[in-house]
């Protein structure tokens, strides 16, 4: 009978850690190998499962920032009409003729956005008669 009377391979882990401690060193060796082979196993495993999971939560992540920016979108439109249904304007225009002189037009344009006050446009141009 030998000294290697199972393969490494079937030894439990517990039973490779034992005999890494009890053993003749240069069997220790062998036993710590296949320990370490195990445990590289292991974390190959666990690397490959881990990076699984982390694609499909940057998938998923992927999906939620396309939502938001939608959403986002959505809002800013919302914002631009509600800003359009709140500017109450007014458009006034007025003409007339001087004394032997050209006509002259003035039209104003009033802005009332409540909190952030009125602003006023005025636009004057003039028409010959001689036309």
């Amino acid at each position: 009978m030998s000294n290697f009377s199972q393969k490494l391979e079937e030894i439990e882990d517990e039973q490779l850690k034992m005999g890494v401690k009890e053993h003749d060193p240069r069997y220790g060796v062998l036993e710590s190998n296949e320990l370490i082979k195990r445990s590289v196993n292991k974390l190959e495993k666990t690397i490959e499962t881990f990076n699984k999971q982390s694609s499909k939560q940057t998938e998923k992540m992927i999906g939620m920032t396309k939502i938001i920016t939608i959403l986002t979108s959505i809002m800013v439109i919302g914002l631009l009409v509600q800003i359009l249904l709140a500017v109450n304007y007014s458009h006034n225009c007025s003409g007339g003729k001087t004394n032997d002189g050209p006509w002259i037009y003035s039209c104003i344009t009033t802005f009332r956005l409540g909190v952030l006050g009125d602003y006023s446009f005025q636009k004057q141009f003039t028409r010959n008669t001689s036309l």
